[in-house]
């Protein structure tokens, strides 16, 4: 008999999101995600505030032993120019009630390629 792990069994956890863009200037928003590890599976939504705008985030990934790997996806829309809609792989790490996990991006933001770096940081409910 095998004990079930959290991520086997299920646990909802809060988190915050930062967006950093070096030639930006580094942190261009933070904001909010809810995630949820379900039979090993990471699902989370959430969305970051940026000079008055949202920028919407949604990650997918497995979560083997303490290592979590998938896909990231950003919606970004400054008001200015075509939205941005990238994704990007995933990697991250989590515990019995932490997880972290960083996705990049990279853009054709009008100046050229550009990429765009998320951390996400959750702990459980």
């Amino acid at each position: 008999f095998k004990q079930k792990t959290a991520y086997e069994i299920g646990v909802r956890l809060v988190g915050s999101v930062i967006g950093f863009n070096e030639r930006w200037g580094g942190e261009f928003c933070t904001g909010e995600v809810e995630l949820t590890i379900d039979n090993g599976v990471l699902t989370g939504e959430g969305s970051c505030e940026s000079w008055g705008s949202a920028t919407e985030i949604s990650i997918e990934g497995e979560v083997d032993e303490e290592e979590i790997e998938g896909d990231g996806s950003v919606y970004l829309d400054f008001g200015w120019g075509d939205p941005i809609d990238e994704s990007g792989d995933l990697e991250g790490e989590a515990d019995e009630n932490d997880i972290s996990v960083v996705f990049e991006v990279e853009v054709d933001a009008g100046g050229g390629a550009d990429t765009f770096e998320f951390t996400i940081e959750g702990q459980a409910e």
